[in-house]
């Protein structure tokens, strides 16, 4: 986790008492925002020496939880903070622009897909219509056969 992410937690951290807000507050906080943070991270995130964690958090929750924590309200930000939730922000565009792309990519797949099992349903049954044509000629002459086998050992026999 960079330096920069650690002085945002521990500022979170700050307001998040002076604002006596519990997780499940800040949860609903970003719900009403529109964000959706679970309540698992929110309380990772708020959990002792959690700044000085190894493994890092996803940006865009860190930045979400910050919108719902200040809110509208003046807090001063250094500029490193500043710069933390700015990046944050971009990251969470590009994440969202690469998750949109590929959504698109998995509709347009799907429905090439769609066509070609209609194709392939169109051709399966005029192949199933050539088969029961081939049928009915074996049939047919399969009856032509039994008659003159029929007719030749009649004759054989008078």
């Amino acid at each position: 986790m960079t330096e920069t992410m650690q002085k945002v937690i521990v500022r979170l951290k700050e307001v998040k008492d002076q604002k006596k807000l519990s997780c499940q507050n800040i949860v609903d906080l970003c719900d009403q925002n529109g964000e959706s943070v679970s309540p698992s991270t929110v309380r990772r995130i708020f959990a002792k020496g959690s700044e000085n964690s190894t493994s890092g958090f996803r940006s865009y929750s860190v930045d979400a939880i910050f919108r719902a924590v200040v809110g509208t309200e003046e807090v001063e930000l250094s500029p490193a903070e500043e710069a933390a939730l700015t990046d944050a922000g971009k990251e969470f565009a590009s994440e969202n622009a690469a998750l949109k792309a590929i959504v698109e990519l998995r509709d347009r797949t799907i429905e090439e897909l769609q066509s070609e099992i209609q194709q392939l349903r169109q051709a399966n049954a005029t192949l199933e219509e050539v088969v029961r044509e081939k049928q009915i000629r074996i049939e047919t002459m399969s009856d032509v056969i039994r008659l003159a086998v029929g007719s030749i050992g009649e004759s054989v026999t008078r």
